[in-house]
């Protein structure tokens, strides 16, 4: 008797629970249907009722970048995003957010790893290594990370970040790791709920008598958040070139369904002196503009 009484509570106890998670599961999904009521109304609305079908043929390739063949409804949501995301971009100066289709990150993802397999190394004199750095990539980053043996036999670095556009910050603030030492500041992030100075995290493993950073008007974003961190915190560094592209603004990127991404600005950030670049751009020690800059600087500097 004592045994089924305990198997009633038990049997009671599992009821119960899964009551609780079931109406639990459904005020949420109830609350979240009723949020989003006037769209889901107008969604169903336009996919399955509006007339003139011949104007949603027309913009919908125009903004999901891509036909559909009919399936207004799969794709409407994908249409929404575009659109705005487009008035994002036409009403103010972020030119940043906007939405990939499946052709076009896959695009992307293939242009990122190209330039990332330009990225070499090579010996300028026995004292002198040079390493090039065409992004900021996962391809990138296990570049630099099969290169450490290599440089860190040599008393300078040439680092050239001309042209090098940005890319992952997470990777930055890796590579930053090996150059500085532990809990040295290499940004302040600033997002609309937090503000988050980021430390470097591991020790210091490069250390170089002279560090020389090559720049140009095509040098942006994370790249210029590495010149800053490097320049701010060691005094053997050296830039030379040109000013770089001044973008102190982030993008954080998210998956959709049906291989859709969208992109949008998520943060800004400041060098360690509170320094805003975005629009100005960092100044190089050196101003320089022939394209001969690599041998001017093993000239002149090192």
């Amino acid at each position: 008797m004592n045994t089924e009484l305990k198997k009633q509570k038990t049997h009671k106890k599992v009821f119960m629970g899964l009551f609780i998670f079931f109406f639990t599961l459904t005020l949420i999904l109830g609350t979240v249907v009723l949020l989003n009521w006037d769209y889901i109304l107008f969604k169903a609305f336009i996919t399955n009722r509006y007339l003139k079908t011949e104007i949603l043929d027309e913009i919908y390739p125009e903004y999901v970048g891509q036909e559909v063949d009919g399936k207004y409804f799969r794709y409407f949501d994908n249409l929404s995003i575009a659109a705005v995301t487009k008035l994002i971009r036409d009403t103010g100066d972020d030119y940043y957010t906007y939405q990939y289709n499946p052709d076009q990150f896959e695009s992307y993802t293939a242009s990122r790893e190209e330039k990332a397999a330009l990225s070499n190394t090579k010996e300028l004199t026995p004292d002198t290594v040079y390493m090039l750095l065409t992004n900021f990539t996962p391809d990138s980053l296990e570049f630099f990370k099969a290169s450490l043996s290599e440089i860190s036999n040599y008393s300078n670095l040439v680092l050239d970040l001309r042209d090098n556009g940005g890319g992952d910050i997470d990777v930055i603030f890796e590579i930053a790791d090996y150059f500085l030492p532990m809990n040295t500041g290499i940004v302040t992030e600033f997002r609309r709920h937090r503000t988050t100075e980021i430390l470097t995290k591991e020790i210091q493993t490069l250390d170089f008598n002279k560090i020389v950073i090559l720049q140009n008007n095509h040098t942006a974003s994370a790249s210029e958040q590495l010149i800053a961190a490097l320049t701010y915190n060691l005094d053997e560094v050296i830039t030379a070139g040109l000013p770089t592209y001044g973008k102190s603004v982030g993008q954080t990127r998210i998956a959709l369904l049906n291989g859709f991404y969208v992109k949008a600005t998520t943060l800004e950030w400041k060098i360690p002196d509170g320094t805003d670049i975005d629009g100005n751009g960092i100044t190089p020690d050196i101003l320089y503009e022939g394209e001969d800059l690599l041998e001017y600087i093993l000239e002149s500097v090192l």
